[in-house]
């Protein structure tokens, strides 16, 4: 069975992003929520943006180096969660931006992925332990972290539900 991509939808890229960024927890357990990392980490960045200007208000007050040091270590934990949160940008983005035609190949061997530019890869079936169902998307889960993710727009599940039940009954599908 192939399947041809020839572009990314905005929603769908986003949530590629969020289960790329949470692939080990999901080798772990592929039956884990992936949560939104573009949801948490605006929260995130509002409340320690709140807390700064609390403690800066607390040491304008006492000047004392317990205060100092909060307030560093706090600028250093936001610097840290902006990079976060921008390099999820970008990523995005980058996704979005392609415009190569990328052809995925499942055979009985395993997935290969091709998008026709600089990568060819391939993923075993003995190295595929679920397929993750979502909201945007299917993606096929590794048993190990040196195994590539792969994931689908959600318009291919029914053809890749119906390959996987005729040719690998082994891999479990889950939510």
């Amino acid at each position: 069975m192939v399947i041809e991509t020839k572009s990314v939808e905005k929603p769908y890229a986003r949530e590629a992003i969020n289960v790329t960024y949470n692939t080990k927890k999901l080798i772990a357990n592929p039956k884990r929520k992936v949560p939104d990392m573009f949801l948490i980490w605006p929260v995130y960045l509002a409340f320690s943006g709140a807390v700064m200007a609390w403690l800066i208000s607390f040491l304008l007050r006492r000047r004392d180096l317990l205060s100092a040091v909060l307030v560093g270590g706090l600028a250093i934990i936001i610097f840290f969660a902006v990079f976060f949160y921008t390099n999820c940008l970008k990523a995005r983005n980058k996704l979005l931006s392609r415009k190569a035609h990328i052809t995925v190949a499942f055979t009985a061997e395993g997935v290969e992925y091709d998008d026709h530019e600089q990568r060819k890869l391939m993923a075993y079936w003995s190295a595929v332990q679920a397929v993750k169902v979502c909201k945007h998307g299917v993606y096929l889960i590794p048993k190990d972290i040196g195994v590539p993710l792969m994931g689908f727009p959600i318009e291919h599940l029914g053809r890749i539900k119906d390959f996987m039940e005729n040719n690998r009954p082994d891999v479990e599908f889950v939510n």
